[in-house]
């Protein structure tokens, strides 16, 4: 870690994070003031979070996994292995109630090439699952996976090095 104060008076901390081999994961900078900014192995994210209340290290080691990575990264990736699963259940549920034939529903599980090849304009183009059930509900989403390897990865690195650092100060007072 090292710290600097700035010319607008604001400290600002740096922080580089290491791997069990000591391979670099992320430099990651902190200000006083609620900025978090980080350059890493796992993709580049910032958030403001305001001036906080406490001190930002100490929220940022307590904060879950799913909130940060939201923040983040508030992007929304597919999930193409849970969208081609939902697909195919629903064509299996519309062929055993009779609402597709067999042509129908061989047509439908052929354009789950469109999902596997990430081309979700050329099924939504020809999918007609539109008329039996909602394709939105279909097309399955995720965090962005980066963003949650950055969030399960460095994190926990990160947040044991603020911890240390605050029982540090705590420890000198």
């Amino acid at each position: 870690m090292s710290g600097e104060v700035f010319p607008d008076g604001a400290n600002h901390r740096r922080y580089n994070v290491r791997g069990e081999r000591d391979e670099w994961l992320a430099t990651v900078f902190i200000g006083a003031d609620g900025v978090f900014s980080t350059v890493s192995d796992y993709g580049n994210y910032g958030h403001y979070w305001g001036s906080p209340s406490c001190d930002i290290r100490a929220f940022l080691c307590r904060v879950s996994n799913d909130y940060l990575a939201a923040k983040l990264s508030p992007q929304w990736a597919t999930d193409v292995d849970a969208t081609e699963v939902e697909i195919k259940r629903t064509i299996i549920r519309l062929r055993r109630d009779g609402t597709l034939d067999a042509e129908q529903a061989r047509e439908e599980w052929e354009l789950l090439y469109c999902v596997r090849d990430g081309d979700s304009g050329g099924w939504w183009a020809q999918t007609t699952l539109g008329q039996h059930a909602y394709p939105g509900d279909l097309w399955q989403q995720m965090r962005s996976p980066q963003a949650v390897l950055f969030v399960e990865r460095v994190m926990p690195r990160l947040v044991a090095m603020l911890r240390a650092e605050l029982a540090a100060e705590k420890a000198a007072a």
